[in-house]
């Protein structure tokens, strides 16, 4: 490979953050969303990285699937215009502390869920939830994922179901098929003591739940 082509390839590698940090160990395309309304703080973040979105939606828009690309949520709430459906495969959602190697009990970066839905239904593969702060609604779920959703990986978040009126239909990760190699770890599920389960894991095959918190406000 000649020199010239080298430095084009090195450059490209500078603009899409892949020359270190996080950025170099994904295979795909980090994207930033920033929640909050400062056209100063977005003007900022948007001089030091090339994809900046203001919301969620626009960022899973722009996502490829297959690719590899990472979604990364900054401090803040996050809201969403409806039920999040992931059905791209290999994605990411990370906190900024996540995505920066931090390790907090409640990562700073939330998203709240809509009125009536579900916060994430999953349907791709190899999706993934790294140190967000989850808050789903009275009688409905934090994360819902099918069979189709092969090798779902939750860690480092926290799931507050607190916040939503005690109701036995308030759930937090539930299967809806027999997925595969689902991996739920190093997670915080809060709540008022009467709620759905945490986690149901019926019907999984292959599964890994472990190193959780279950914290129940009685």
């Amino acid at each position: 490979m000649g020199l010239t082509v080298r430095e084009k390839y090195a450059w490209q590698q500078f603009m899409d953050e892949k020359h270190n940090g996080m950025g170099n160990l994904i295979p795909g395309t980090p994207l930033f969303v920033y929640p909050g309304t400062s056209a100063t703080h977005l003007a900022y973040i948007r001089d030091r990285h090339k994809y900046v979105y203001a919301t969620y939606d626009a960022a899973y828009a722009d996502v490829v699937s297959g690719r590899g690309d990472a979604i990364v949520l900054m401090p803040g709430a996050h809201t969403l215009t409806a039920g999040a459906t992931i059905a791209k495969n290999n994605v990411s959602v990370f906190g900024w502390e996540a995505w920066a190697g931090l390790k907090v009990q409640r990562p700073s970066a939330s998203i709240v869920a809509p009125a009536a839905t579900d916060l994430f239904t999953v349907t791709g593969t190899d999706v993934a939830f790294r140190g967000v702060t989850l808050i789903p609604i009275t009688q409905k779920v934090g994360i819902t994922f099918s069979a189709a959703a092969l090798r779902l990986a939750v860690t480092g978040c926290h799931i507050d179901m607190n916040v939503a009126v005690a109701h036995t239909s308030t759930k937090g990760i539930i299967a809806t098929g027999a997925a595969v190699d689902t991996y739920i770890a190093g997670n915080t599920f809060y709540s008022l003591g009467a709620h759905g389960p945490f986690v149901d894991v019926t019907g999984l095959l292959n599964y890994h739940v472990a190193d959780n918190d279950f914290i129940v406000l009685t």
